[in-house]
């Protein structure tokens, strides 16, 4: 009688849109991970380069450990990522972005740190900004339960999602999924998975580095695009939180990330032509008006984040 096989460890989840000058690079680390019983699920979105070629060579190669999916239409990260998260197995469930680095011992310094501390969510740190140095969201004073002010804390701090790993059945019990805009798409996804876990756990090592290329999606700013997402992010956070019984005790980090979002978008909106502009300000602020409510002063993060000459882009 066969045994049954084991459930890996972990999955990690790449969502690739035209990713085939840097994908080798990432799956080279992510396929020899120091972590055995690993799942990789490849989210092939409609790509018109060789990234599914590359997928396949990768599958062929480590066919126990590669899974391929293919979008019907280009969705978006966010979107690839949910179907990922649809077809996932490990105990816990990470993301790693397709022009990103990871380290080879990330995953099981990771799981080590998540088993060891009964953590919902383990964090690392990463490097975004080479003069700002390592960046770690889960340091130390937030590390263990999470009590509200510690929630609140660390949604007002915003984070990447792809240096942590998640438990799979806190992002099942609760449904948490990421967004369908094509950016910000995971600022709701960090949101209610903080707000959802019991436990968080830091690893003070730089084990993910974040691209900065330009043709990462993140890094394409088309006005009018990013505007559009801008507000669909502001909406899908107010709708998603805002019913939670305990919405009030992170209503304040919420708001501040809603303000920090809106105050980019309405400074990019001043770039454009002034009949857009108008346009596309007087939607930014008809919803930051309608599910922004606690005044700007009496909220302490935008009161110790915004300046307030950056404030004054609000002007209802």
């Amino acid at each position: 009688m066969n045994a049954k096989k084991s459930l890996p460890k972990v999955t990690v989840i790449v969502p690739c849109y035209n990713a085939a000058a840097t994908l080798p690079r990432l799956l080279g680390n992510l396929l020899h991970q120091t972590l055995d019983d690993m799942e990789i699920i490849l989210v092939d979105d409609c790509s018109t380069d060789d990234t599914i070629r590359i997928m396949h060579d990768a599958q062929v190669q480590f066919p126990s450990k590669v899974q391929i999916i293919q979008n019907d239409k280009n969705s978006g990260p966010g979107v690839s990522r949910n179907r990922g998260i649809e077809q996932a197995h490990g105990a816990y469930i990470g993301f790693a972005d397709a022009d990103d680095i990871v380290d080879v011992t990330m995953y099981e310094k990771l799981y080590q740190s998540a088993v060891r501390d009964s953590a919902d969510i383990a964090d690392c740190a990463y490097m975004k900004d080479e003069k700002e140095g390592p960046l770690l969201q889960f340091s130390k004073e937030f590390c263990g339960d999470l009590t509200w002010g510690r929630r609140s804390g660390l949604i007002s701090m915003g984070g990447y999602h792809a240096t942590k790993i998640f438990r799979r059945s806190l992002l099942m019990e609760h449904d948490i999924r990421f967004s369908d805009a094509y950016q910000l798409e995971d600022m709701t996804f960090l949101a209610e998975a903080i707000y959802f876990a019991q436990r968080v756990s830091g690893i003070p090592e730089l084990l993910y580095i974040y691209s900065q290329s330009e043709s990462s999606l993140s890094h394409i700013r088309k006005p009018y695009t990013y505007i559009q997402s801008v507000a669909a992010a502001m909406a899908f956070l107010f709708e998603r939180m805002s019913p939670l019984p305990h919405y009030d005790k992170v209503q304040e980090a919420l708001e501040y990330m809603e303000t920090e979002i809106c105050k980019d978008a309405l400074f990019m909106a001043q770039t454009l032509d002034p009949p857009v502009d108008a346009q596309m300000r007087q939607l930014l602020l008809s919803i930051h008006s309608a599910i922004v409510r606690i005044p700007f002063a009496e909220n302490r993060y935008i009161r110790a984040k915004i300046p307030a000459d950056e404030i004054a882009v609000f002007a209802y």
